[in-house]
């Protein structure tokens, strides 16, 4: 596979990243305006989701997934190896 998208977000250092400088930027945030995409692509038997930070951050992510995609498919999806988590 190839990956064809990729959101990043800064909350620490967001000084340096555009096109929000000087603001912090949280990744739920961003992923919370594209539902409809995440929609999508947790339909699309090829996507594969990598959560890696903070164990709150990761839980607010897998709460947007939940939300969007309903605990069974997320829960499928984390069996599947297609969510994979590196929380700390």
């Amino acid at each position: 596979g190839v990956i064809d998208r990729l959101h990043l977000a800064f909350s620490r250092d967001s000084g340096q990243v555009i096109p929000y400088p000087m603001q912090k930027v949280y990744i739920q945030d961003l992923l919370a305006k594209e539902e409809a995409e995440l929609k999508e692509l947790g339909h699309c038997e090829e996507t594969a989701i990598y959560i890696c930070g903070s164990l709150p951050m990761g839980k607010a992510i897998i709460d947007l997934l939940t939300a969007s995609l309903g605990a069974e498919k997320v829960k499928a999806m984390e069996e599947k190896e297609r969510i994979v988590k590196e929380l700390w």
